[in-house]
């Protein structure tokens, strides 16, 4: 561990991602579960919401710092 603010400042920014991620599942399964009255989903909408998902998690892990950022 080289550099410890800077691993405590992705894990931090990797957390808020998975909590954004938990939270918006949260609601579309409340209203999918609730609201939804037509019946099932197309599964290609999972699939494409789960690409995204993983998408977003790696492109937010590699994602460099800012110049302004480094000392």
């Amino acid at each position: 561990m080289h550099n410890p603010e800077e691993w405590r400042h992705k894990n931090s920014n990797m957390s808020n991602l998975a909590g954004f991620w938990g939270v918006l599942s949260l609601i579309l399964f409340i209203y999918l579960k609730f609201f939804y009255a037509a019946g099932l989903i197309n599964m290609s909408y999972l699939i494409i919401y789960l690409a995204i998902e993983v998408i977003s998690v790696i492109f937010f892990g590699i994602r460099r710092k800012s110049p302004q950022e480094q000392k």
